[in-house]
């Protein structure tokens, strides 16, 4: 070897490789010779060791393919909860060594070659598997009302949607080679916020809108329905409180009367 390679090779190391090809053959045997020996990894052993260290790695790399946020307070949060599933054994608060640092995350981070960088576009949502998600849920809803024999005046579904207070398209028809293309309120970003509901029976219930504003002058002159609810936020946006004055205005009354014209169609009916 010493020949071969130009320069002095120990004699330990020669009887080293030996043992460790004849391990490798034993471990390996196959009818192919070996030509090379796989080298040792170099630096510490991985905390976590290596199984767990590549379920974390997936992990991340499965995140950024689905376009969410990698940082490290998500790595060190992933890490605990993937070792506490696998092998808890491992956490310090199991009498383990590894507790998941900003250290260490940026270790795992930087292993994998990731870098800190800001986001340049918003990713489209993939949803390849709707069809089965849609079918999972209603599915599962059903049953659930099914099985608690909740009537259908019962079920109350509601969203919230941002409405423009000046409606406006983005498309007209203009004459052709027209530099500019003018459209009155294409510019005027402001919008409310209204709440439609409405039951699994198919009736219509009162609905709520948020105008932006502090106090009630931010409310129009125009006489909304008295079941509806009007009312305000610093941002037109809907809020715990807002979420609560709709159930006790809208919600809570509704109900209270849907129960009371059940029960007077069970006493019809039983007489």
């Amino acid at each position: 070897f010493s020949s071969v390679l130009d320069h002095h090779v120990n004699e330990s190391t020669i009887r080293s490789m030996k043992k460790q090809y004849i391990q490798k053959i034993k471990q390996c045997p196959s009818e192919a010779p070996l030509a090379s020996l796989p080298r040792k990894k170099r630096g510490r052993p991985l905390v976590i060791g290596d199984n767990l260290d590549c379920m974390v790695q997936a992990y991340i790399y499965k995140l950024r393919e689905a376009a969410g946020v990698v940082n490290v307070p998500i790595v060190m949060t992933a890490a605990r909860e993937i070792v506490a599933h696998e092998n808890r054994a491992f956490l310090s608060d199991f009498g383990g060594p590894f507790t998941p640092t900003r250290d260490w995350a940026r270790g795992v981070l930087d292993r994998m070659g990731f870098t800190k960088r800001k986001g340049t576009k918003a990713a489209k949502h993939k949803t390849s598997d709707l069809p089965e998600i849609k079918q999972n849920f209603v599915s599962r809803f059903l049953d659930f009302v099914s099985n608690h024999q909740i009537p259908t005046e019962m079920v109350v579904n509601w969203d919230q949607t941002g409405v423009r207070m000046v409606p406006s398209g983005q498309w007209t028809f203009e004459k052709k080679g027209s530099q500019q293309v003018s459209i009155i309120g294409l510019d005027d970003k402001r919008e409310i916020t209204v709440l439609p509901a409405v039951s699994m029976a198919g009736e219509a219930l009162p609905g709520q809108v948020i105008y932006q504003g502090t106090t009630n002058r931010c409310h129009p002159k125009y006489e909304f329905p008295g079941s509806w609810n009007v009312t305000h936020t610093a941002s037109h946006w809907s809020t715990e409180n807002t979420t609560l004055e709709y159930i006790e205005t809208v919600l809570g009354p509704y109900f209270c009367m849907k129960r009371k014209d059940l029960v007077c169609l069970i006493s019809t009916a039983v007489c």
